[in-house]
């Protein structure tokens, strides 16, 4: 969140003083927020609603994750010619009625017994509501940068919808209907909000370099369905079944989820700053301690057992944005693509974690959660020594090359008035004619030096601020002068205010009238 305060702020934002950006930051955080506790509130609707008739269907679930399933394959072979879902004309219209639809017979089932038939229906017509909402929130992450934004809204998001999911367990069932209709609309409208402003504020904004990926995502869709084995064969044992459906003690579980989510999510953010992902490590060793204390005699009777395992549960929601997240960010990168193979992998795995349950249920419980670690870890070790040269790096959040980001490269939308330069704001594209990029160097140049002198700026805030008319952000700039990243913005936030500017865009401005004076 430190880009919000302080440097340049991603992609085609330029400074902590634009608000528009912010505000896209702020939405997209309460945005993400209510789309997961909209999906706590569809799996475990019979949590919030005692007495649900879905909680009696054997089928539902498997209902649901075959359409899940489904939706995402056909995600998929949409982005064949799609790169956004966001797009298509009256798409959150049509996410909006699916869900709104399947939500009231949902919602109708725990008054009165519907047709089986009537209440698969529903199902299925959430899931094919629901599953475009995670892919076209996964397209926004297009327009942000991993090290702050990215970190901030996943993190600050995944504890404010446990937060809401409790908060709709707790309420009475008339209050809880009305949070439960709304949340997912809540998702929607900021969804639609947030793209508006962030592809305006993409307007400014183009990738340095065309380059295609270098490496692949396959690493991070084995480690995504790993991780969902464990959860789906632990989340139908008889321990956990029973601890949800007892009030007071699932809400006990959800209220030390939350506060260990809190713990991670900070921990999280002091391993961002050596270059570290902690979520992996985090929800590999939740999820391992849920089984290793499900496989001792009384462990599924325990407490322990669920409320490590939903810790990893929803924390492992937040691994997948947050190790996907700065993928979409490159230029070359199918965001749809990248996170519809993502959930078909999660949906694989949790399908593989159901069998398993099957397939070792006439074992001792001990051994079979053995039998299930084993595998699930020897996956993991042969994707590891199978992929880890083609594959980026699930553990860490530095293996991108930021040259190749969006974010990385700004072109000023105030033309510097050179005769040989031409520039279209529209379509963001700076044209500079052969032989003349020397002049164009040389008029930012002769701009800086002018403001450097009649604004009194020190021979350090000189050079930052010929860097940053070059378009180069806080990161870029301190690699270049042999600066810390708080110096440079220290030395930006000067800048700013010697100059009487808050904004990249002014300062630009600011940057072509003395052009044009000279």
């Amino acid at each position: 969140m430190a880009a919000l305060c302080e440097g340049d702020i991603g992609a085609g934002g330029g400074s902590s003083f634009d608000v528009q950006r912010v505000i896209a930051v702020m939405l997209a955080t309460v945005g993400m927020a209510t789309q997961w506790a909209t999906l706590h509130g569809v799996t475990f609707f019979w949590t919030i609603f005692e007495g649900s008739q879905v909680s009696r269907v054997g089928s539902f679930w498997v209902v649901n994750t075959l359409a899940t399933l489904a939706m995402f394959v056909v995600c998929l072979a949409l982005s064949r010619r799609v790169s956004t879902l966001l797009r298509w004309k009256h798409s959150i219209e049509t996410m909006g009625a699916l869900i709104a639809v399947g939500q009231v017979t949902l919602l109708v089932s725990t008054i009165v017994h519907l047709p089986l038939p009537l209440l698969l229906a529903s199902d299925v017509l959430l899931a094919c509501g629901t599953t475009p909402l995670i892919v076209a929130w996964g397209e926004t992450y297009k327009f942000m940068d991993p090290k702050d934004e990215q970190l901030f809204i996943t993190l600050v998001a995944i504890v404010m919808s446990v937060v809401l999911y409790f908060i709709e367990v707790e309420l009475p069932d008339a209050v809880a209907l009305i949070v439960y209709v709304c949340l997912p609309m809540a998702s929607l409208a900021c969804l639609r909000r947030v793209n508006r402003l962030m592809e305006g504020l993409m307007d400014s904004w183009v990738p340095r370099t065309a380059s295609k990926p270098r490496r692949s995502a396959a690493l991070f869709y084995i480690c995504i369905a790993i991780f969902s084995i464990p959860y789906n064969y632990l989340i139908d044992s008889e321990g956990i079944r029973a601890t949800m459906s007892l009030h007071t003690v699932w809400a006990s579980v959800l209220s030390v989820v939350i506060v260990v989510m809190i713990a991670i999510t900070l921990a999280e953010v002091a391993a961002e700053r050596h270059g570290f992902l902690l979520s992996p490590t985090a929800v590999l060793v939740l999820l391992s301690a849920a089984m290793l204390f499900h496989a001792l005699p009384t462990g599924s009777d325990t407490q322990l057992v669920p409320m490590l395992l939903f810790s990893g549960y929803y924390l492992f929601l937040s691994m997948v944005y947050l190790a996907l997240g700065p993928i979409v960010a490159m230029a070359g990168h199918n965001p749809v693509r990248v996170f519809s193979a993502a959930m078909i992998a999660n949906v694989g795995g949790l399908v593989l974690g159901t069998v398993l349950e099957h397939l070792v249920s006439a074992v001792d419980s001990s051994i079979a959660s053995v039998m299930v670690m084993t595998l699930t870890y020897a996956i993991l070790f042969f994707g590891f020594v199978l992929l880890s040269n083609r594959s980026y790096s699930i553990f860490r959040v530095n293996y991108f090359d930021r040259d190749v980001y969006s974010f990385e490269y700004v072109v000023p939308v105030i033309p510097i008035s050179l005769a040989s330069s031409k520039v279209r704001t529209k379509s963001v594209e700076l044209t500079i004619a052969p032989g003349s990029e020397g002049s164009y160097v040389a008029a930012l140049t002769r701009s800086c030096d002018a403001i450097a002198a009649s604004d009194h700026l020190s021979a350090r805030e000189h050079e930052v601020l010929c860097e940053l008319a070059r378009g180069k952000t806080i990161a870029s700039i301190a690699s270049c002068l042999v600066l810390s990243e708080n110096t440079v913005k220290a030395h930006t936030k000067s800048i700013y205010r010697k100059l009487g500017v808050h904004t990249r865009e002014e300062l630009l401005a600011v940057i072509e009238r003395h052009d044009t004076d000279a």
